[in-house]
């Protein structure tokens, strides 16, 4: 996922991975929910045992809408670390994904978004502790049985939640009190505008005011008074700006293209009534902002287990453009090929290749439903009918994330291509056919066709391998291997 905003990085503690961390946060919440329902509830205690003894406990995971498969996998990793699940299919099965913009919809549907609102598009804006997430949705169907809804656009993930918004407060102050008597309490004062300032500030032209020395302590040129650091309301209305501007020009764009109606500003920052105040002057002569009068900071768990329940969403939309870098067979007609003319090689079956190209497999902006099936139709010809290419397929998935609308070209933006995953399976069941000989060899060719399947929609990445076999369609799982980035 990329940072909209630079920022501090948590370090991970000496000899912990980041999967071993999550899987002790996942350990004490379970324990925090299992002591709930024992002590809370009565009969809660029988219940939860009987549950756990017959591993028919269901968890339920929001993630920010910009994690994708590999993130994913790594959370999988931890809950079964953790001891939620077994490292089992069936154990994995019960562990479910929902990113936390689709959860708060679920959330709003749940406090009351009327049916009529949902069909004129809604934009749910989850701004949280770390990422604001964005996403758009409108109603497809509604009836007694159920809300059907489809994602309209990709969904956004900014880095510019409520803490960053701490971190530019507490940027500010370090540099005010820097080689100053009081240079060693900006923890502190940071700690108090966390508490006492961020949550109920409302109004730039008032004053603010955090507690920080003894109240004996007065220094004017670094604005204490009375033990108290005094800032401006326009100041720390500079600690929010970027995340309001960050909201305010993403809603912008998503409005540009699609017909909505209401924003629901949902999360723990959607507490901010100067954040709220400030989307409402921006927006309320376009569309209604609506803030739901309930615990919005819990919109994600809520929403997260409505999702389980009630699934109103049934198509989201590719946030990226995904594909195959492959070989093509130089057309000497094509434009694009005589272009690259220079690059032609002659593979060892004798046939002149461009090695450049994409195979696009998912387009960005494509909806998605969970049955929906991405498949492409590839070939490898060799020599020898025992080579390794034609009895175990391992073909990298990439991801583009540039502007071009139906990029084919791996070498025109290759800043823009990233590995998501690569996708291998036993071919070693597939027919290798004899196709001719080689002019470089004087034996036969043999082929061996091939078609990749992939399913976008659902909770994880799932890939096939398919191929025809007597006239037959036959299909083998595939396995999946993330690449983890290191950025």
């Amino acid at each position: 996922m990329s940072a909209q905003t630079t920022h501090n990085r948590c370090r991970v503690p000496p000899g912990k991975t980041p999967v071993e961390l999550y899987a002790d946060f996942l350990k004490y919440l379970s324990r925090c929910i299992y002591d709930f329902i024992r002590e809370g509830k009565i009969g809660g205690e029988y219940i939860l045992d009987k549950l756990l003894a017959k591993n028919q406990v269901e968890y339920i995971i929001p993630h920010p809408n910009g994690w994708e498969f590999a993130q994913q996998k790594e959370l999988r990793q931890a809950a079964v670390l953790a001891g939620l699940i077994p490292n089992t299919y069936e154990g994995h099965n019960r562990l479910h994904f929902v990113t936390e913009g689709e959860a708060s919809l679920h959330f709003c549907i749940e406090k009351g978004l009327r049916a009529d609102t949902l069909a004129e598009g809604v934009i749910i804006v989850d701004a949280g502790g770390g990422t604001i997430d964005i996403s758009a949705y409108s109603m497809t169907a509604s009836g007694m049985a159920r809300v059907v809804v489809e994602e309209v656009c990709p969904s956004e993930c900014k880095f510019a939640g409520s803490t960053f918004i701490t971190e530019r407060a507490q940027e500010y102050i370090k540099a005010k009190f820097a080689r100053s008597p009081y240079e060693g309490d900006v923890q502190d004062i940071v700690d108090e505008f966390d508490k006492k300032v961020k949550p109920y500030f409302r109004c730039a032209s008032e004053k603010q005011y955090i507690k920080c020395t003894s109240v004996r302590d007065n220094d004017p040129n670094l604005g204490i008074f009375s033990g108290q650091l005094h800032l401006s309301g326009a100041e720390v209305a500079n600690f929010f700006e970027p995340s309001v501007q960050a909201i305010i020009q993403t809603v912008f764009r998503i409005l540009k293209d699609h017909g909505i109606s209401t924003v629901c500003l949902v999360g723990g920052l959607a507490a901010s009534d100067w954040l709220f105040t400030k989307l409402k002057e921006c927006f309320q002569l376009i569309v209604h902002i609506y803030r739901p009068d309930a615990h919005v900071n819990k919109a994600a768990a809520d929403g997260g287990i409505s999702f389980f329940i009630d699934h109103f969403v049934s198509t989201r939309v590719s946030r990226f453009t995904y594909g195959v870098a492959c070989h093509v067979n130089f057309k000497e007609r094509d434009p694009e090929h005589r272009q690259r003319r220079q690059k032609v090689i002659v593979s060892e079956v004798g046939k002149r290749e461009l090695h450049d190209a994409f195979d696009v497999i998912l387009q960005k902006g494509t909806r998605v439903s969970e049955e929906t099936e991405f498949r492409r139709s590839y070939y490898v010809e060799k020599l020898r009918r025992d080579d390794l290419e034609l009895n175990h397929i391992k073909q990298p998935i990439h991801c583009y994330e540039g502007s071009n609308p139906d990029p084919h070209w791996w070498d025109i933006e290759k800043t823009f291509f990233r590995k998501v995953c690569t996708v291998t399976a036993d071919a070693s069941c597939i027919e290798k056919r004899k196709t001719g000989r080689s002019p470089k060899s004087p034996g036969p060719v043999y082929r061996m066709d091939y078609d990749i399947v992939l399913l976008f929609g659902g909770p994880e990445l799932k890939a096939q391998l398919c191929w025809v076999e007597e006239g037959e369609e036959k299909r083998s799982p595939a396995e999946i291997i993330y690449n983890y980035s290191t950025d």
